[in-house]
């Protein structure tokens, strides 16, 4: 009776629209040899790539998501409002243009030299040297507290 040796060998195969674990076996017997091959769908495989499906779709964000705005009644309104912020481009550009009149309405009171090159005015170093003096001045008190 003669040695008998068996040699498996894995590989990922794609067939079709399906990955497969392709298993090749390879068995001696007494200076004989056969070679014979066979296919299976891999659980294994199925169970790695649902995974992976999962973590980068972030499917359990959605699903949670989904279930604190729509399954838990009153709270799930309140939740909405804060959550789905709706958005309104008008409002949004009026509040930029009042934001930029209140800004401008600041340094149009600082500004104390004409810039004639460039057309315009501008806020001299003595200017801002003054008016540091004046802010630091007025709360002398509560930083020698500290």
């Amino acid at each position: 009776i003669g040695l008998a040796r068996i040699a498996i060998s894995k590989s990922l195969v794609w067939i079709g629209d399906q990955y497969y674990v392709q298993e090749r076996a390879l068995i001696r017997l007494s200076g004989l040899s056969s070679l014979g091959s066979f296919r299976y769908e891999s659980f294994t495989l199925l169970l790695y790539f649902g995974t992976h499906l999962v973590i980068l779709l972030q499917v359990p964000k959605m699903i949670c998501r989904w279930f604190i705005l729509n399954c838990l009644g009153k709270l799930s309104t309140i939740y909405r409002h804060i959550a789905v912020e709706p958005v309104s481009l008008l409002d949004q550009i009026c509040h930029v243009a009042c934001r930029l009149m209140a800004n401008s309405v600041a340094f149009v009171q600082l500004a104390d030299v004409d810039l004639k090159e460039e057309g315009g005015k501008g806020i001299s170093r003595s200017r801002m040297a003054e008016r540091i003096r004046e802010v630091m001045r007025l709360r002398r008190n509560v930083l020698d507290d500290t």
